[in-house]
């Protein structure tokens, strides 16, 4: 205990510089175990032919993040387990295995927070996505790590950008935008935190194939998604600590997906979706030390 408090002391001291100037890093201690609450809410309209379709869900989750080794390079492994999403569609619960089931993941990042490697820890478990589609971890981790920071001391009012290049299983890629700003700082729970407002720019222009059956033939259903998703993000990032302390999110989304119906001789369909997506992330309070 004596250990932890000490290196929280002499990293605050190394993260706070002169003139109230930030140098802002992610945590390198080994055995470090933080928790985390999820909740997420969207609303929004599905416009299919002439039929307008509301969209409601909500989910609970959460998972644990671990940091593992540091490298003499200083890049740090960390462990996440996710637990179980808990999801309502239009007031409706989903089956457990109507989402993508996520193992333990071991995650390398640098201590400006890039994601440098993601690999499954022990097997994977099988996908329930349809067939043709595919869930890389890697790339929702690149996705996720908005949060980065650059290699300088920050003051209030200092911006940076990053950009996040995600690959696409049926080739291309997507490029993640992301424009941070350091707002100030604010006391939460005890600790002194770094207040990040983040701009995240996603166009989400690319060609998909979904494997079908057509009178007991393999059909694909091949089309385009054009649209983008776009919103902020606030962080508080624990100075002393190098980690996040909560986090809260709203995105918007603008969608619309076109290709032939998969009949013969059928007209081209398109389907346009509008949503809002909000984001919780919470750290919860450490369990009792020997419980």
């Amino acid at each position: 205990m004596k250990t932890k408090i000490l290196w929280g002391l002499v990293l605050g001291s190394l993260m706070v510089g002169s003139a109230g100037a930030v140098r802002l890093r992610y945590n390198d201690q080994p055995g470090t175990k933080v928790s985390y609450k999820v909740g997420l809410a969207a609303t929004g309209i599905i416009y299919a032919l002439d039929t307008q379709i509301p969209l409601q869900f909500k989910g609970t989750s959460g998972y644990e993040y671990e940091v593992v080794s540091v490298s003499p390079q200083g890049h740090i492994t960390t462990r996440i387990r996710t637990l179980p999403f808990q999801v309502q569609s239009n007031n409706q619960p989903l089956p457990p295995n109507a989402l993508p089931q996520i193992p333990p993941l071991l995650v390398t990042i640098d201590r400006q927070g890039k994601v440098l490697r993601v690999r499954a820890e022990g097997t994977a478990p099988p996908s329930t996505l349809p067939a043709g589609l595919s869930f890389k971890y890697d790339d929702v981790l690149s996705q996720m790590s908005s949060l980065t920071f650059p290699q300088r001391d920050l003051k209030v009012g200092d911006t940076w950008e990053n950009t996040v290049t995600v690959s696409l299983p049926r080739g291309g890629s997507l490029r993640v935008t992301a424009r941070s700003k350091l707002e100030g700082f604010q006391t939460v729970a005890g600790r002194r935190c770094a207040v990040i407002r983040t701009q995240v720019t996603l166009p989400l222009t690319l060609a998909f194939g979904i494997a079908g059956q057509q009178a007991q033939q393999a059909v694909p259903l091949t089309g385009k998604t054009t649209g983008r998703m776009t919103g902020e993000i606030v962080s508080y990032f624990s100075l002393e600590e190098g980690l996040l302390q909560q986090s809260a999110s709203e995105m918007r989304l603008e969608m619309t997906m076109s290709g032939p119906s998969g009949g013969p001789g059928s007209r081209p369909v398109s389907v346009r979706a509008v949503a809002t997506v909000r984001t919780h992330i919470t750290r919860q309070p450490a369990a009792p030390e020997g419980g």
